[in-house]
């Protein structure tokens, strides 16, 4: 098991996009208004537990059903 981060800057549909995510997978966490792909990652991996994690960017539609 990894930790999911979903990382958003200013992105137009991020808050619906981070609700489909949290609605299957509550553990996720969000990583909000960090400007720079280098320091939004960093961002993350210091919120992590696990020794790998899965990025999920904001601008990704995240489907419920698979």
């Amino acid at each position: 098991m990894y930790d999911i981060v979903f990382i958003s800057y200013n992105e137009p549909n991020a808050d619906e996009n981070w609700q489909a995510l949290k609605a299957r997978f509550p553990r996720a966490k969000r990583v909000d208004g960090v400007k720079g792909i280098h320091q939004s990652h960093t961002s993350a991996a210091i919120k992590c537990f696990t020794k790998m994690l899965w990025i999920v960017d904001a601008d990704a539609k995240f489907l419920l059903h698979l």
